[in-house]
C-alpha cells in the first residue's frame, strides 16, 4: 500500500507547530495519561489535545539510532494522528473521522534519516554522479519498502505494507518516510508477543541492519487500542 498524498506540509511540521505553543494551551491536568482514542469521537475532534498528547509522550513513542554520520529516528504514529495528517488540520470533523477508517487495522510509523552536519539534500551525500543519485531516488521511492520489516519476539516477521517517501529535494537534509504494518497480520502471526522490533536494512548509505525495539508495555501503558 502506497500513501499517495498529504494535505498538510508533513508530520514534522505539524508536530513542531504545536510543540511551540503547547505550553500556552496546556490545561491544568496533563494529557499524558489520557487515551489517544479520546481525541476523535462522535462528539468532535480535539486537535490541540491530540498534538499535546503526542508531544507529552514523545519519549515512549520515539526511538533513535546512530551509525557513524547517519542518524535514524523512528516515531510511532497513532491512527488518530494519521487521520489528522491525511485530512488536514482544519478539515471538518466528519472528514477526519472518515479518514480515521483508512488507518484502522494499521500500525504506522514515521522514519527519518539525516546526515549529521550536512546542509544539503541527504540523497546527495557522497553520491557519485547523476546515475547514482537517480538510483538512490528510485530506491527510496520503490524498493526500500522491501528492506523494512517488523519482527515479533525475534521470530515472526511482518512485511511493510504501507510505504511513502516524502521527497524534499534541496529543501531539507532529512529523508522522511511513512511506513506501516497490518494489524491483522500481526494478530495472525503472534497476537501475544512481548516486544516488537522494526528492522531496516539500510542500502541507502550501506549501514547494515538498523533496529528499533519497542516493548509492548511501552505503548500499552499509553492506553492505545491495538497498539504495538
Amino acid at each position: 500500500m502506497k500513501l499517495n498524498h498529504f494535505h498538510i506540509i508533513g508530520s514534522l511540521g505539524l508536530l513542531s507547530l504545536f510543540s511551540a505553543c503547547s505550553e500556552k494551551k496546556r490545561e491544568n491536568t496533563s494529557s499524558n495519561n489520557a487515551p489517544v482514542t479520546q481525541f476523535i469521537t462522535s462528539d468532535g475532534v480535539n486537535r490541540e489535545g491530540l498534538m499535546r498528547w503526542l508531544n507529552d509522550n514523545k519519549p515512549k513513542l520515539e526511538r533513535e539510532r546512530e551509525m557513524d554520520e547517519v542518524q535514524y529516528t523512528l516515531r510511532y504514529q497513532p491512527k488518530e494522528y494519521m487521520a489528522l495528517l491525511e485530512s488536514g488540520f482544519n478539515a471538518p470533523d466528519s472528514i477526519v473521522r472518515k479518514d480515521l477508517q483508512h488507518y484502522t487495522g494499521m500500525q504506522s510509523f514515521n522514519l527519518r534519516i539525516a546526515i549529521k552536519d550536512y546542509q544539503f539534500e541527504a540523497l546527495k551525500y557522497h553520491v557519485k554522479g547523476d546515475q547514482a543519485y537517480d538510483a538512490r531516488v528510485k530506491y527510496c521511492a520503490f524498493t526500500m519498502q522491501n528492506d523494512i520489516s517488523l519482527l515479533l519476539d525475534g521470530k515472526d516477521t511482518i512485511p511493510c505494507c504501507l510505504f511513502h517517501f516524502e521527497r524534499s529535494f534541496d529543501a531539507s537534509p532529512v529523508c522522511t518516510f511513512m511506513i506501516g504494518f497490518s494489524q491483522e497480520m500481526i494478530d495472525k502471526k503472534n497476537k501475544n508477543y512481548h516486544d516488537a522490533t522494526i528492522m531496516f536494512y539500510d542500502r541507502l548509505f550501506d549501514k547494515g541492519i538498523i533496529k528499533f525495539r519497542f516493548e509492548r508495555n511501552d505503548i500499552d501503558n499509553l492506553q492505545l487500542i491495538s497498539a504495538i
